[in-house]
């Protein structure tokens, strides 16, 4: 067995643990009182009063979905191939898991090849619920979560196959535990393979705010591209691109040419909160 694989195996069990807890807390709590975010006929006479109310239902939306089938449909594609590359992954856990039985394997190797084990069905389980989603707050969530998961496995096993396997003076391994790092092998290059799927999978279909509500005279995707970029997108700040190509393409830039905040970042909404 390759270095430092239980510490690694601990890493990652930790991780999905924190997954766990952030679902967890992030549900949506329907015991809670909230306050309305707009007028409506059973609110105004309560809140008639209130400076502070500018907000419209259309002020909480970042917009509507543009050609929400065809994208829904793309992302249902996506999420079975991620199914089947994690199907694939704990496959090869168990099988590992398994030799490590039958060769009378260490206490570490047990629990290296368990926890890896347990990690994997937690992330094809993620990605079994990620499948029928088609909601872009769920999608959303889910990507994230996966894409932070397999990333952090593929990084953390790569830097292990990078390393010697064995202190120094390194030893040349034997030929029974050439299968496993095979095995090994396999599973840190479908982790690589998660990594880059979940990564560069958008968070969500292109947006369209109505042009009648804002400065944007369009009929395309016209809000800022941050509520639906995918991982990669977002730490890249690739949804700027458009942005900084009208600066040298555009003869002239105007406010009209730009994109609409999303509703996050939309002045009205902390001043209804002010209530």
């Amino acid at each position: 067995m390759l270095r430092y694989q239980l510490p690694i195996a601990i890493t990652l069990v930790g991780l999905s643990i924190g997954s766990l807890i952030t679902f967890y807390f992030t549900q949506p709590s329907h015991d809670k009182i909230r306050l309305p975010l707009h007028l409506n006929d059973t609110t105004e006479s309560l809140f008639a009063t209130n400076p502070f109310d500018v907000t419209t239902p259309e002020d909480i939306i970042d917009g509507s979905s543009i050609e929400a089938e065809k994208f829904w449909a793309r992302m249902r594609r996506r999420k079975l191939f991620i199914g089947l590359l994690l199907s694939a992954i704990v496959s090869i856990n168990a099988i590992l898991f398994g030799l490590s039985l039958v060769v009378n394997g260490t206490v570490s190797e047990l629990l290296t090849y368990g926890m890896h084990t347990g990690v994997s069905m937690y992330l094809l389980i993620l990605a079994v619920r990620f499948i029928p989603q088609e909601e872009i707050e769920k999608h959303s969530e889910s990507v994230l979560h996966l894409a932070v998961l397999s990333t952090s496995a593929a990084f953390l096993l790569g830097s292990a196959a990078i390393l010697p396997d064995t202190p120094p003076p390194i030893v040349a391994s034997s030929e029974s535990t050439l299968p496993i790092y095979a095995l090994w092998l396999a599973n840190l290059a479908l982790y690589v393979a998660v990594c880059l799927v979940t990564m560069t999978t958008a968070r969500g279909p292109p947006l369209w705010f109505p042009p009648e509500r804002i400065y944007s005279n369009t009929d395309h995707e016209n809000v800022c591209g941050v509520t639906v970029a995918s991982p990669w997108d977002t730490l890249l700040f690739s949804y700027t691109t458009k942005v900084v190509w009208l600066g040298n393409l555009a003869s002239g830039l105007e406010i009209g040419d730009l994109p609409v905040a999303p509703a996050s970042s939309a002045w009205l909404l902390p001043v209804s909160s002010f209530r």
